[in-house]
């Protein structure tokens, strides 16, 4: 009997398969038929907007393939899952776009030194309109099942996919224009398109690249978590996210949670069990939260832990002082304490001098150690 994770991985699979089915087919049809145009007209223009269309069906071909391997469960050799076949599968996408781009740009350079104008009919302008109807239709059917199902291929071909409707149409009104008054805007039509499908595979390449080599995350998934765990009083603070991405339907998030040292381990465990599992049913996102005991009831802490945190902000606006811990090593106090900055900030040797003669005004003997992270869902 298959679990309810696995079914649900079996129903987003077909629909990825039926997706990438008509997809592959419309455009398959529209590649022959503007092929078959431009054999007909000689237009540079609907010849490079046929080669898009091809392209197209190569990369469905590539969705159908990470369909297949995406989904499937976690095995020994994958214990997080395929989800990133998904972003291998937009990357592929984004390389033949790229690459159907460049041998578009190569001809319309060529084209436009040798200028000749097509010889168009009514068939080239009928196949034209079809083929803008149709990607359209064919864009706000991706648009919706890929944010549905959370494909990031899927919204990638998308994309392409009204960048075709945009180009087709530029095309089509240019083709007219020239036919009408003769001037030869063919080869320039066929440059703007190069240029325009250039730019939308460098986009999707850049994006999906990012997610392989483990790009920064979406900033509204971890203010979301944080929300979530602001509500609940015994958790104290939270520092040190991060969020892991597998793939759109596998995500795990660590963090740090700070709770009163006087609780017993008990108590601690319940909250943090229970935050983790409304984190999990709100976002879909596992998350895994380590426990830092604190003394929110020592006054002389508290005090100081107020003056770090004014001294700080002075320095570095949006800076955040937490998790201070007060130990004993080789006879001497030790003050720990992380401060949390903005990512755009490099230099903390003014903020890290300050910190410390705060510091020395409460506990004149000890050593200091601050560490310094980075927020990466700062507002």
């Amino acid at each position: 009997m298959k679990s309810k994770e696995q079914a649900a991985a079996d129903s987003i699979r077909k629909q990825l398969i039926r997706s990438a089915v008509i997809s592959l087919s419309l455009n398959l049809v529209l590649a022959a038929m503007k092929f078959l145009a431009a054999r007909m007209s000689g237009s540079l223009a609907v010849t490079g907007d046929a080669a898009n269309n091809f392209s197209d069906a190569c990369g469905s071909l590539a969705v159908l393939l990470s369909a297949y391997i995406s989904t499937k469960p976690e095995d020994r050799e994958h214990p997080y899952g395929h989800g990133r076949m998904e972003y291998v599968s937009a990357l592929v996408v984004g390389f033949l776009i790229f690459t159907m781009a460049v041998d578009v740009l190569k001809n319309a350079i060529h084209a436009i030194s040798h200028p000749e104008q097509p010889e168009l009919n009514g068939f080239c302008f009928s196949v034209m309109l079809i083929s803008i109807i149709a990607k359209f239709i064919l864009f706000l059917y991706q648009r919706s099942k890929g944010k549905r199902l959370g494909s990031d291929s899927l919204v990638a071909e998308s994309r392409d996919s009204l960048a075709d409707v945009v180009t087709s149409a530029l095309m089509l009104i240019g083709l007219w224009i020239g036919l009408a008054t003769g001037v030869v805007l063919d080869s320039w039509l066929g440059l703007l398109a190069g240029l325009m499908v250039l730019w939308e595979g460098y986009s999707v390449c850049r994006e999906n690249g990012n997610r392989l080599l483990g790009g920064s995350p979406d900033p509204t998934q971890g203010r979301k978590i944080l929300k979530i765990l602001e509500q609940y009083p015994d958790i104290l603070g939270i520092h040190d996210l991060q969020i892991h991405d597998y793939g759109p339907w596998k995500r795990i998030a660590i963090a740090h949670a700070e709770v009163d040292a006087s609780q017993t381990v008990l108590q601690a465990h319940h909250t943090i069990d229970q935050a983790e599992q409304e984190v999990f049913e709100e976002t879909g996102i596992q998350l895994c939260m380590h426990i830092d005991p604190v003394l929110p009831d020592d006054d002389r802490i508290k005090q100081m832990l107020l003056e770090l945190e004014s001294t700080a902000e002075g320095i570095v606006p949006r800076s955040h002082v937490h998790d201070i811990h007060e130990t004993r090593h080789n006879q001497q106090n030790v003050i720990m304490f992380d401060v949390k900055i903005p990512e755009s900030i490099h230099d903390t040797k003014t903020l890290e001098k300050s910190l410390k003669a705060v510091v020395g005004r409460y506990f004149a003997e000890a050593e200091v150690i601050i560490r310094f992270d980075l927020d990466y869902f700062d507002e």
